[in-house]
């Protein structure tokens, strides 16, 4: 399911340079309470383009980014239609990054524009992107009686919750041999819906299976229920038929991962190896263990949506 957070407005940005706010003190405040009585307009000068830019919130979106839409609220004063008057603007990588020209009416109606990608690097978004965005809006008066106003800026982020099973199956898969090149690498298993069983052959090499562990999902309020840090508990049963020695150093093996790969992970900041238990096993020769490993997110701005 897709889910999306809305961030507005809490600070000044880098550029303050739409000639006149009313309604508020400070342009950011003009355009971030949900009124049109109060706005942000430009002044006489015909045909100048004017930019306001604007810090938000800290936000930690739980999985990856899909689309990031700024939306904007505006209209332009009595007079003759102006050929264009606003543009969505966002700051990202030290560049400013403009949507289209628009052609504003007498009434304040929303515009949005959207980036699927990072304009800065072309790529897919990352948390990181989002905490150093700024957003804002350039504004133009293109006939001395057609000021452009702009009452409300926020911007929309849509992001697919993470599914942290597959996260460590794609961890772990990717970057075995590169930090395990002396042990083979066992086979993993995510649990399903229990519709199609897995068959596991141990004559063929170890294995390993990846489930939730309980609880699943954690999350703690924090900041006066604006922020809340989350862990996701991912248990692994590792199951070998050649040693307690080979157990272990699968064992060993997974953490080398873990720990290699601390702070890299795109949807959740921190991946820790918690704690491994060897398991009793009745079968001869078949030996047990289980691992747990906990991704965390730290001040995750909540999402009411």
């Amino acid at each position: 399911m897709a889910l999306s957070l809305i961030l507005r407005p809490e600070s000044a940005g880098d550029d303050t340079n739409v000639e006149n706010v009313s309604g508020a003190t400070y342009h950011w405040e003009a355009v971030s309470d949900q009124s049109d009585s109060s706005w942000v307009n430009t002044g006489i000068t015909v045909d100048n383009w004017r930019r306001d830019l604007y810090n938000i919130p800290i936000m930690t979106p739980t999985g990856s980014i899909s689309s990031v839409t700024l939306t904007a609220k505006c209209k332009y004063g009595a007079g003759i239609s102006p050929t264009t008057g606003y543009k969505a603007a966002i700051k990202v990588g030290g560049t400013v990054y403009n949507g289209t020209n628009t052609t504003l009416t007498t009434t304040f109606t929303e515009y949005t524009y959207s980036w699927a990608t990072n304009p800065n690097t072309s790529a897919v978004w990352k948390r990181d992107d989002i905490t150093n965005l700024q957003i804002g809006i350039e504004l133009r008066r293109s006939l001395p009686a057609s000021a452009s106003y702009c009452s409300e800026v926020y911007i929309t982020i849509a992001f697919n919750e993470p599914i942290p099973c597959e996260i460590i199956e794609n961890l772990l898969d990717g970057n075995w041999s590169t930090y395990n090149s002396t042990l083979t690498e066992p086979s993993w298993f995510v649990i399903n819906d229990g519709i199609n069983p897995i068959n596991i052959d141990l004559t063929k090499g170890d294995y390993v299976v990846i489930r939730p562990y309980v609880p699943s999902h954690t999350e703690t309020l924090r900041d006066s229920w604006k922020y809340m840090d989350t862990v996701d508990l991912i248990e692994l049963e590792i199951n070998s038929k050649t040693s307690r020695q080979q157990l272990y150093n699968l064992m060993a093996g997974i953490r080398r991962v873990i720990h290699s790969n601390i702070h890299d992970l795109t949807d959740f900041q921190v991946v820790r190896f918690r704690d491994f238990t060897e398991i009793f096993n009745e079968q001869f020769n078949v030996w047990k263990g289980r691992l747990i490993i906990a991704l965390e997110n730290n001040r995750v701005y909540i999402d009411t949506l």
